[in-house]
């Protein structure tokens, strides 16, 4: 991979990791090289996460909190900035696909 465009050794944030996107997107980051920050609000499914991700040989944390509060997102970036120093990329993938989760057109 063109090393301009790499992301081996970038601390990446991910909300939404314990689900299926986020936790496919985790993985390739992973893959990559990234240190990944698996985040979801379900801890069952970030746990078993993290054991997926580091199963990979990569280098994962899980935090627990909700991306619709701003001091679980303020402690989330401390938890965050304490492991590794610093936050280089943040994919916000927190959501659910539920049946009525969309707009009408009206």
């Amino acid at each position: 991979m063109n090393e301009q465009f790499s992301i081996e050794g970038k601390v990446a944030v991910i909300t939404g990791a314990g689900g299926v996107l986020g936790g496919s997107i985790a993985q390739s980051f992973v893959k990559a090289g990234a240190k990944v920050v698996a985040i979801d609000i379900r801890p069952e499914n970030l746990d078993a996460r993290v054991e997926e991700l580091t199963a990979l040989g990569g280098e994962a944390i899980g935090i627990v909190g909700n991306v619709l509060d701003i001091e679980s997102l303020k402690k989330m970036a401390d938890q965050v900035v304490e492991k590794w120093g610093r936050i280089d990329i943040l994919l916000n993938i927190a959501g659910e696909n539920t049946p009525g989760g969309t707009l009408a057109p009206d």
